[in-house]
């Protein structure tokens, strides 16, 4: 008895382990141990190159980090990948497009096959019907890039004006971008396996939003604006964001705090979460994304029709957009196309048809749109600023096919996990996320919004942004794992009970 005790004694005073990785007393003195003397090692290191030497510890201890409390990866990475992107690893050549989100999805990805080969059982393949295409986009992209080089366009130089970076090497970039999109529909679901894992990561979405919000809406006195201006109005830049992009990222942030708002209880909570709300949406109006305030009408009109299943809530957009013109006038010339630009989209899109009309079946391989726009395109983007025409172009109609079924696919068991929720918790997030998709889809007829490509500004850059989204699915493909609990440990209150408390 005495000897069960003490085992007791043990387990629970390391009870915060097990979860992430199971390891013994001494295995973790040894790691500790070991990572300690690496580090010292390296103020040698640090004294040669400050930056280099100061990275090289950071990873050491954000693996050590990780392998013992592995929950704590996907919101560190939340806090970390986005705003860190105004760091890039060198000021030219490839390393200019390698930021320190990209190290951390490869350690996310090292720490999620160590586990699940530590667990003695098979990887389990969840949400298929979603997997599947995104396998096939993969493939289908590198079957694009061996056509490209095996049947090249003479008339093309497959190469960048001011860079010597071999093509090899781009289309291994745009492989990894490829292949990563099936990774967090495996990864997230699995690692994501507690309310308080999901918790964590809705905290980091809160918490690293607010600074893009803030940084949108007050970029005047703070000084922080890009080169792009719209009616004379310089759009804002934060951690290296502009544009719709930073709008966009800001509906994800507001549809998911509007979530949240709608399933909370107490009244603190939903007057902080409305705050929130409010914070979020000021920074979708303030990057001046006009795809964005619309996408943002979208969601918000979506997730109070789903909430309350309203009539009134499908007079939403009338209600606010009527008014609008009479209270700011100047609104309507932000949609047209003689005072500002916009129009010159028509012209891209026809030239990304024009480009896949130069290899219909394969495509002109997967992230080489930029190379052929600047040999064709008679309006130069290097994207093609439509998700559906840009596939189209780099991988042909099995491609776009790939896409449209991926995009049904997220969005009908987005629709399933918010029906099938027992929780609050669960509905609220999977009821935000159909918000988000709703205001994604839309802007993916102007920007790529699922599938990254190398065209786009080296890459790796909007796949950080685009992993927000992504990490959004998996969180809403984690919620079968946790539902229960949550609505064990937090019922839903009924109309009756909340009478009952009130007359007490």
């Amino acid at each position: 008895m005495l000897v069960t005790r003490k085992i007791d004694v043990m387990e629970q005073r390391f009870s915060f382990l097990p979860r992430s990785l199971q390891l013994s007393l001494a295995a973790m003195s040894i790691t500790f141990i070991i990572s300690i003397i690496i580090g010292l090692s390296l103020t040698f290191l640090i004294s040669l190159n400050l930056i280099m030497g100061l990275s090289i510890v950071v990873s050491i201890i954000l693996i050590v980090v990780f392998l013992m409390w592995s929950e704590f990866a996907l919101p560190i990475y939340i806090l970390l990948a986005g705003p860190t992107m105004i760091f890039a690893a060198s000021s030219s050549g490839i390393l200019s497009r390698l930021y320190l989100g990209d190290l951390l999805f490869v350690l996310i990805i090292s720490i999620w096959l160590l586990k699940e080969l530590s667990s003695k059982s098979k990887i389990r393949w969840s949400n298929k019907s979603i997997l599947l295409p995104l396998i096939c986009i993969a493939l289908i992209g590198l079957v694009s890039i061996i056509f490209s080089h095996l049947s090249p366009d003479l008339r093309v130089t497959y190469a960048f004006a001011h860079s010597d970076v071999p093509l090899i090497l781009v289309n291994g970039v745009e492989m990894f971008l490829l292949i990563s999109l099936p990774l967090f529909i495996l990864i997230v679901p699995t690692m994501v396996r507690t309310l308080r894992d999901a918790r964590w990561m809705i905290g980091a979405y809160m918490v690293v939003g607010l600074p893009y919000a803030l940084g949108t809406i007050f970029a005047g006195p703070l000084h922080l604006y890009s080169q792009q201006v719209i009616l004379g109005v310089q759009r804002p830049e934060i951690f290296g964001i502009s544009s719709s992009n930073l709008g966009i990222l800001n509906v994800l942030f507001a549809c998911l705090a509007l979530g949240q708002m709608l399933y909370a209880k107490k009244e603190a909570t939903r007057l902080g979460l409305g705050l929130l709300t409010g914070i979020f949406a000021g920074g979708v109006v303030m990057a001046f994304g006009r795809e964005s305030w619309i996408g943002l009408l979208i969601g918000v009109w979506l997730i109070l029709w789903l909430r309350f299943k309203n009539p009134l809530a499908l007079l939403l957009p009338l209600i606010i957009l009527l008014p609008l013109p009479l209270i700011f006038p100047d609104i309507i010339n932000f949609f047209n196309p003689t005072k500002v630009y916009g129009a010159d989209r028509i012209t891209i899109w026809q030239d990304a048809i024009a480009i896949w009309q130069h290899s219909p079946y394969l495509g002109v391989g997967a992230g080489n749109f930029q190379f052929f726009d600047l040999t064709y395109g008679t309006e130069v983007a290097g994207v093609a600023h439509n998700q559906f025409l840009g596939v189209l172009a780099e991988m042909g109609v099995q491609g776009l096919a790939c896409l449209l079924l991926v995009i049904t696919m997220i969005g009908r068991a987005a629709f399933k996990h918010f029906n099938s929720a027992i929780s609050d918790t669960g509905k609220a997030i999977s009821l935000a996320y159909l918000g988000y998709f709703a205001a994604l889809l839309f802007a993916t007829f102007f920007t790529d919004s699922f599938i990254p490509s190398t065209a786009a500004a080296g890459g790796t850059g909007p796949f950080i942004l685009m992993s927000y989204s992504w990490l959004f699915l998996g969180l809403v493909l984690s919620i079968p794992n946790w539902d229960r609990e949550a609505a064990d440990l937090d019922p839903p209150v009924t109309i009756p009970e909340r009478v009952k408390i009130t007359m007490k």
